[in-house]
């Protein structure tokens, strides 16, 4: 393991539940909300959904993969947690509860913006294509992923992990989980390749885990949930802006 996982750095008992060579997935259809429907009667035109543009960037990190920061930091005296910054989860591991993410954001994003342009009733059909010249559509969707980035922060409350487990013990959450998403969508007729529409989201989601309530596996689980937070946003935008979809 390339670097010291959080529950080798706190006493067994308080992080017995946290998987260390558990994995979790991209679950679109299974995230918190549901994929709205603006056009009940459906649509008159097609779409093509390409694979999602990752424009992230490079970061320089402490580690490979362009992580940043240490669970080490919280046996440091008055420092409020350990923590670590993954600007690409897929590729890092060492989670607070599990090892591994495993997701292709290129691909599995692209597939779900496909699922919610389905749900959302404002195209007769929808597919999937690997580049515009394959795309047998009236329209050409895109996306481009800007971050999404995932830190945790296991709490020692200033009072280093030695202890801090006595407050764990009556309630305070050993630590936290945040996941942060900005991307952008964009609408191509694909006869003119003329841009007719264009969305942005940013967002954000957090959630605690417990010694008792570690919600193992759950680390990465708000991503899904804010890219579909993210194309309800944009459906509805869409909707409103382009003349023809809905009916």
């Amino acid at each position: 393991m390339k670097h010291v996982h959080a529950k080798s750095l706190l006493a067994a008992a308080a992080l017995c539940a946290a998987g260390c060579t558990s994995v979790s997935t991209f679950d679109y259809e299974g995230a918190r909300g549901t994929m709205i429907r603006v056009s009940p009667n459906g649509g008159a035109k097609s779409v093509a959904v390409m694979p999602f543009m990752d424009q992230r960037g490079a970061f320089t990190g402490d580690h490979r993969y362009n992580d940043r920061g240490s669970y080490w930091l919280g046996w440091i005296p008055f420092m409020p947690s350990g923590y670590e910054v993954k600007n690409s989860p897929e590729k890092s591991d060492g989670f607070i509860t599990l090892e591994r993410f495993h997701v292709h954001p290129q691909e599995d994003f692209a597939a779900a913006a496909a699922a919610s342009l389905r749900r959302s009733g404002l195209f007769a059909r929808v597919s999937q294509a690997n580049d515009a010249a394959q795309a047998q559509a009236d329209y050409v969707f895109r996306g481009r992923i800007k971050l999404a980035t995932y830190e945790g922060d296991i709490w020692s409350c200033c009072i280093t992990y030695g202890f801090a487990p006595l407050l764990w013990a009556v309630g305070v959450p050993y630590a936290t989980s945040y996941n942060t998403l900005s991307v952008e969508f964009e609408l191509i007729e694909r006869a003119t390749g003329n841009k007719v529409w264009g969305y942005a989201y940013d967002g954000s989601d957090y959630l605690n885990h417990w010694i008792y309530q570690p919600r193992v596996g759950e680390d990465v689980s708000l991503f899904a949930a804010l890219l579909k937070e993210a194309m309800n946003g944009a459906v509805v935008n869409m909707a409103q802006t382009v003349p023809g979809l809905a009916r």
